[in-house]
């Protein structure tokens, strides 16, 4: 199985945190992102995403980028400052996927990959980042790591 860790792209400002949208810098991040994950040839089940405003709209880029037919489905846990250990341990419970991909946002991102790699390190997710994680046995392995 594989896992896909997203941030969203560079957000604006609203009156409220979860209606802030995408700047027109963070959709060029987000393409940019999706184009270099496409160039890997992902196999992508399902999207899930935070249900935030920005996390839905890189999810809808990344969708459209990489094949518009892979479902979106908004979830719980995924959001700054959830814990990360849920997501871990449902990855670690998957045996049906061949692959997902998670959009978030920091510090759940950053605090996942430190859960999956279980070695002390972690991926840095600034707006726009991604990394690619495989199952293997009952660890995770850190495939590749993409930056806008």
């Amino acid at each position: 199985m594989m896992v896909y860790l997203v941030r969203h792209g560079e957000a604006g400002q609203a009156a409220k945190d979860r209606d802030r949208k995408l700047t027109e810098h963070g959709k060029e991040q987000v393409s940019r992102i999706a184009g270099q994950i496409e160039g890997k040839s992902p196999k992508i089940n399902k999207i899930f995403h935070s249900g935030l405003q920005r996390a839905l709209e890189t999810s809808m880029i990344l969708k459209e980028k990489l094949s518009g037919d892979i479902p979106l489905e908004k979830t719980t846990g995924l959001l700054p400052d959830d814990f990360p250990n849920v997501w871990k341990e449902k990855l670690d419970n998957d045996y049906e996927s061949e692959g997902i991909m998670l959009v978030g946002h920091n510090p759940f991102m950053t605090a996942l990959s430190a859960h999956l790699m279980n070695n002390g390190e972690v991926v840095s997710f600034s707006p726009g980042n991604a990394a690619c994680f495989k199952k293997n046995g009952n660890n995770w392995d850190l495939c590749w790591v993409c930056l806008p």
